[in-house]
């Protein structure tokens, strides 16, 4: 009995043994036929289409001559958790690639985790969860990719993306570890020509670059003095391409060469073949104009801009279309195409008055929506940490910190006039006061005003919110954010639209989840400004938090955003019917492009029988026509810019009598339009907050017109050391706050100030 049961022992064992061994045979098997070949941490522009944009990815290749099926298969980038993703199906044919992008989402291909730049592990087991393969990924920057040196080796470098194509084909990235070449001159103004000396350390060599790409060993190899000097008679190489309006054929580029700067690039090589970082200088020899001026000066690989996937041209694609009779959809140009997968990394030096101010790498991308359509487009810069190692400029160039991107506009309307508004419950940019010119690759592109961005980091930069708990919508579209938020802006306007509630239930309503004043002042400073494109669908820009945190800003309440009131200066007055564009209502007069109507906004024509909102907004838009728009308030802003109150046919002189028309007709009011009067007793003592502002009583008293229809409300505010006593003249008493009806013939209310 003991012999069978040894013996049945001793075959159980052995087919143990043997079925450990077939596990054994197969798992390596499948070893040698599918591998991890390619990964990629920290994707800037590699990959440009669908929905995996600049994700993470991790590319699987099938080295074997047979069909392999991965479904069951697992994907992961922790050890203790080696099936964090099962892959649900597909066969990886005999020498193919399958991609699968790590951005943290769900969705076939799309892996729940990221890989972190920094580093870590990636796991591939079988349907079993045994280990096929795995590799650790070094320290990636921004593009770089570690792959096999060719598909399927056992050898790994860091390489140039080379996705779903031979790893072969890619380029493998020098270690960077030597100090960039020491330039002769810096960067700036030189009256003559002259000869640049490069130098390194003895054993390295130099290769360099005049053209702004990025120099390696194939580049001009440094073996004398560079003379520098006015290139600008050479013929224009960026300002001169074709292909970057959609009906190139029909376009005729200027040729006539524009003004040269020179800019050098260069790097040291030694004999491992270990490389320095680029360095950059921008030389302007002879050109005198540009002196006292604030200058741009932008490196960037030519193809990058101006190739078949260039940001700046119509692309392949379009082309085919077009060269081939237009026939069918229209692709869409790579110049109209959006989002981080579409910016390339450009070398920017900052200059004002010859000295360099800045001098880092920057994101780049075409800007706007018709400046997309110009042949010389628009342009945005982001600073980020894996560009330069901060998410910040590093110097004051528009005058305020923490400045993450910037953009340039052409309009003064965009750049000056949300000043007059900076201290109302709405968004505003700052921006350079004087135009800015820009070079690329030292061939000057044009002089623009350079403008801050809307974004997470200008919002956690001005209000303090967490630049991850942000929404923001754009022209009826999510623009930061996940689409699922899009939801909370839709319940918001369903809300404003509802049939079901009266007007003051929806101002009640409303008021929970937005800001009303400044709904009411983005709708009031758009209407005033003649702002004839903008509506629920574009131009249209408001955020709010997605979930609550401390602080005033983080209530989850909707907010709005001065954005584009270009219309101000670039309408076309003959589609209105008007000699002034002071004289147009904006309220009712349809839209030139749209066709929309301002008064039918959702939100507006859901509240504005509401008596509540009546009152606030008619009191709201007087506040800000007769204080921010005020003829003396515009006129010393206008001349920053070196205009005068002449400008736009002297809009802002005439545009408060027809607006005052205009808001009375659209509210219905009976009243009539009075003067108000402020006085203070001593000018030292205090000031009076009027409704929503505080006029300016610097020289003892200001005057606006209000309507008899509503009171206005007005605050006595004491200076430090001094004490309110009460008020004088249309009114008399000691409430520091009052209500006080506007009556015929006009209102005058003094504050007394004691001193304590």
């Amino acid at each position: 009995m003991k012999k069978k049961q040894l013996l049945l022992l001793s075959i159980i064992g052995f087919l143990v043994i043997i079925t450990a061994l077939m596990k054994l045979q197969r798992t390596t098997a499948i070893m040698q036929k599918v591998v991890i070949n390619e990964v990629c941490s920290l994707n800037g522009n590699i990959i440009r289409n669908g929905v995996n944009d600049c994700s993470d990815y991790i590319e699987l290749y099938n080295v074997s001559e047979e069909e392999i099926n991965l479904a069951g298969w697992y994907l992961s980038d922790d050890e203790t958790s080696p099936k964090k993703y099962q892959i649900p199906g597909g066969v990886i044919a005999p020498g193919e690639y399958l991609l699968f992008y790590a951005n943290g989402k769900e969705g076939e291909n799309n892996l729940p985790f990221k890989i972190s730049d920094a580093g870590e592990k990636v796991f591939l087991s079988d349907v079993q969860g045994n280990l096929i393969d795995s590799v650790a990924v070094p320290q990636l920057k921004l593009n770089q990719t570690y792959a096999r040196v060719a598909d399927g080796a056992s050898e790994w470098s860091v390489k140039e993306a080379t996705w779903s194509a031979s790893n072969a084909a890619g380029k493998m990235i020098a270690e960077v570890a030597l100090e960039s070449p020491v330039f002769s001159k810096t960067s700036g103004f030189y009256e003559d020509a002259f000869e640049l000396v490069l130098t390194a350390k003895e054993g390295e060599r130099i290769y360099y670059t005049l053209d702004g790409t990025t120099p390696d060993e194939t580049s001009d190899l440094y073996e004398g003095p560079i003379v520098i000097e006015n290139r600008s008679e050479e013929p224009n190489r960026y300002v001169s391409q074709q292909r970057v309006v959609k009906k190139w054929k029909e376009y005729t580029p200027n040729t006539e060469p524009v003004d040269k700067a020179t800019v050098v690039r260069a790097i040291a090589v030694d004999e491992q073949g270990k490389v320095s970082d680029v360095a950059t200088e921008t030389y302007f020899v002879d050109l005198p104009q540009y002196e006292n001026m604030t200058i741009i000066s932008l490196s960037v690989e030519p193809e990058e801009l101006f190739g078949n996937d260039g940001i700046f041209a119509t692309g392949e694609a379009y082309d085919t279309w077009y060269e081939n009779g237009a026939e069918g959809a229209e692709p869409l140009t790579n110049f109209f195409r959006r989002g981080r997968s579409w910016e390339v990394e450009a070398d920017m030096q900052f200059l004002e008055a010859g000295n360099v101010l800045a001098n880092h790498p920057v994101g780049l991308r075409a800007q706007g929506n018709s400046g997309r359509s110009q042949a010389l487009k628009r342009i945005s810069l982001f600073c980020r940490e894996e560009y330069s190692g901060s998410d910040y400029f590093t110097s004051e160039i528009i005058g305020k910190e923490k400045v993450h991107s910037l953009m340039t506009n052409e309009y003064v309307s965009n750049v000056a006039l949300p000043y007059l508004v900076a201290d109302r419950d709405v968004a505003v940019q700052q921006s350079r006061t004087e135009p800015v010119a820009l070079f690329i690759n030292g061939e000057y592109w044009y002089s623009r005003y350079l403008m801050e961005k809307y974004n997470n980091d200008f919002m956690e930069a001005m209000y303090g919110v967490s630049p991850d708990n942000i929404v923001m919508m754009k022209n009826n579209q999510v623009k930061i954010g996940e689409p699922e938020h899009e939801g909370l802006f839709r319940g918001m306007q369903a809300m404003a639209s509802d049939p079901n509630l009266t007007p003051d239930e929806k101002y009640e309503q409303l008021s929970w989840v937005i800001d009303m004043q400044s709904f009411i002042d983005y709708f009031s400073i758009n209407v005033y400004l003649c702002n004839t494109n903008m509506n629920e669908i574009e131009n249209y820009l408001l955020w709010r938090t997605i979930e609550p945190e401390n602080g005033e800003y983080g209530d989850t309440k909707w907010r709005w955003i001065i954005y584009d009131v270009e219309p101000i200066e670039s309408l076309r007055l003959e589609y209105y019917g008007f000699e002034e564009r002071a004289a147009i209502n904006t309220f009712t007069h349809p839209q030139d492009w749209t066709g929309f109507v301002m008064n039918e906004n959702s939100i507006f024509k859901g509240l504005k029988e509401c008596e509540a909102f009546r009152k606030q907004f008619v009191l709201t838009f007087l506040d800000i026509a007769n204080v921010n728009f005020a003829p003396e308030n515009v006129e010393p802003l206008l001349n920053r810019y070196g205009l005068n109150l002449s400008w736009l046919e002297s809009f802002f002189l005439k545009r408060f009598d027809y607006m005052a028309e205009d808001l009375a007709e659209e509210f219905s009011l009976t009243g009539t339009l009075e003067e108000v009067t402020l006085e203070v007793n001593e000018t030292e003592g205090g000031t009076i907050l009027l409704n929503t502002t505080t006029p300016d009583l610097s020289k003892g008293s200001w005057s606006g017109k209000y309507y008899t229809d509503f009171p206005i409300t007005v605050t006595a505010e004491p200076a430090e050391g001094y004490r309110f006593a009460g008020w004088t003249g249309s009114y008399e008493g000691t409430e520091g706050t009052v209500e006080v009806p506007v009556t015929s013939g006009g209102i005058t209310l003094c504050a007394i100030f004691e001193k304590m």
